[in-house]
Formats: C-alpha cells, sequence, structure tokens
C-alpha cells in the first residue's frame, strides 16, 4: 500500500510539472494595462512619460525608457530628409495617400513636447535610480537576459512563464525578447537558428522565413502599442519603405524575399499559434 501511494504521490507531482509547462501558475495579470491604454492614446509622449516615472510598480520605469528611446532622436532632421525623400514621389505621382501622412508625422508629432537632450537626461536618470527593478517588467526584462546569457535552462522557462504572464507587447518586441528566446536553445545559438514549437530551424529550411516573420509581429496585440508599429513609424518618417500596419509591411518583406501570396495565410496561421500559445501558457512553444 505503501508503494502505491508512493506511485499516486509521485504521479501527482509528475502531473503539475507538466501543468506548469502548459499554463501559467496564474491567469495572466497585466500590471501595464493602464500605462498600454494611454501609451495608445496619447498624442504627448513627454506629459506621457512625466506620468509614468511616477508609477514604476505598474511598468512605468520601462515605458519611460521606451518613449525616451524614441524620443530622443533628432526628429528635426529626420523630418527634414523624409520631405526630401518622398518629394520625387510626388512631383511624379501627386501628393501622398492620408495614411502615409499620417504615418511620416505620427511620432515628430508625437514627441515635439521634448526638449533637445531631455529624453537622454531622462535615460540617464532611469539608469541611476535604486529602485529600478521594482517595475516588474524591467525586472522581468533583467530575468530573462540574465538566464538566457547564463545559459540556466530551468531560469530560462521560468523567465518566459513571468513574461507571458505579465501580458505586455512591449516588453516582448521593444529589445525583441522573442528574439533571445527563439535562439536561446544550444542547437541554434550562433548559427542563426530559430527554436519554434518543440523544433529547431535553421536560416536555411524553407520554413524559417515564415516562421522569423510570424514571431515577429504574433507578441502584438491588437489597438495596443507595439515596437514594431513604432519602427514602422521611424520608417516612414524617414521616407523609407512605408506600410499602413504590421501586417502589411511584413507581407511586403514576404513577397520580396522569396514568399508567395499562397504561402502568405501560413504565416498568418503560425501567429495565431503563437497568440495562442501565449494565451494557454505553453512555455514549450517558445523554449525546450
Amino acid at each position: 500500500m505503501e508503494l502505491v501511494r508512493l506511485a499516486l504521490v509521485a504521479g501527482a507531482l509528475l502531473s503539475a510539472a507538466v501543468a506548469a509547462d502548459a499554463a501559467p501558475a496564474a491567469q495572466p495579470v497585466r500590471p501595464s494595462a493602464r500605462l498600454l491604454h494611454e501609451l495608445a492614446r496619447s498624442d504627448d509622449l513627454k506629459a506621457f512619460t512625466t506620468s509614468a516615472l511616477t508609477r514604476p510598480a505598474e511598468g512605468g520605469y520601462f515605458y519611460a525608457r521606451y518613449v525616451a528611446n524614441m524620443c530622443g532622436r533628432d526628429w528635426a532632421v529626420i523630418t527634414r530628409y523624409g520631405q526630401a525623400a518622398v518629394e520625387p514621389e510626388i512631383r511624379a505621382s501627386g501628393p501622398l495617400p492620408a495614411w502615409r501622412v499620417e504615418m511620416m508625422q505620427n511620432l515628430p508629432r508625437r514627441c515635439a513636447g521634448f526638449a533637445p537632450g531631455e529624453a537622454g537626461a531622462i535615460l540617464a536618470d532611469l539608469k541611476s535610480r535604486p529602485d529600478l527593478l521594482e517595475d516588474p517588467l524591467l525586472s522581468a526584462e533583467r530575468e530573462l537576459v540574465d538566464a538566457s546569457r547564463a545559459g540556466r535552462h530551468a531560469a530560462l522557462r521560468s523567465a518566459v512563464r513571468r513574461l507571458i504572464q505579465l501580458d505586455d507587447p512591449v516588453l516582448w518586441t521593444e529589445r525583441r525578447l522573442w528574439d533571445r528566446v527563439a535562439q536561446s536553445d544550444p542547437r541554434t545559438r550562433g548559427r542563426g537558428g530559430y527554436f519554434f514549437d518543440r523544433k529547431v530551424y535553421q536560416g536555411d529550411d524553407p520554413k524559417f522565413l515564415e516562421i522569423a516573420l510570424a514571431l515577429e509581429i504574433a507578441f502584438c496585440q491588437p489597438d495596443l502599442p507595439c515596437a514594431p508599429d513604432d519602427e514602422l513609424s521611424v520608417v516612414c518618417a524617414t521616407g523609407g519603405d512605408c506600410a499602413p500596419d504590421r501586417y502589411a509591411r511584413s507581407r511586403s518583406f514576404y513577397l520580396a524575399n522569396g514568399g508567395s501570396e499562397k504561402g502568405w495565410p501560413r504565416v498568418l496561421a503560425l501567429v495565431r499559434r503563437i497568440q495562442n500559445a501565449l494565451r494557454t501558457g505553453d512555455v514549450a512553444m517558445f523554449v525546450r
């Protein structure tokens, strides 16, 4: 009987371990929910940053850093360069479509409240704050980076689980933490491959481009800020290869690099699989 009892206990412990990998320990808790929605609506990113700096427990330091990095660019120079870049197109084809004008003006307008050098001063001040890691997003970012650098597998799984629970699209995408996770498997390091859904795909694999593009956009969420959107705004502001949204940009890149119209639905299907894994807490989708 004692052997039976021990077997049952062992089985229960094994089931619990499997369940821990299949789902977060708790439902996603997004401490940054208010800041995410405020950032999405804000037309004055200086005012947003001032508010965020008073709210570290909500991820405010993380968002202050994010915005300061965005707005610390010399937008006056970028705007002049962008206008010069699109002038030949305007002369040849007429006015730019309204969506493209908006994309070009988006970040210069929203960052206009920052005085020269102010964003850099905010970044320097943040680095010296003793309570920096009281910000849950910065703490989670540090945990993941430290675990991946050290090659500590259990710690990496724990860090990925924590990111899933925090449920913040900018946290995943600002410094491409998803990319760090996908390249954390020993079989991908130094070879440019990705771990995805329990397999490793190297750069010469026909599926690699589709997986890479899906990972790039799948951590974004509808109607919420996401780093690929702001990267696209920067490209548009410089007069570069602009697109109306993250999906259009990825599709254009896919088609220009060997993908086909027939293959694009496969990328979208991968995006849905990744987003479902995030909802269900499937850590094994992202890390061995």
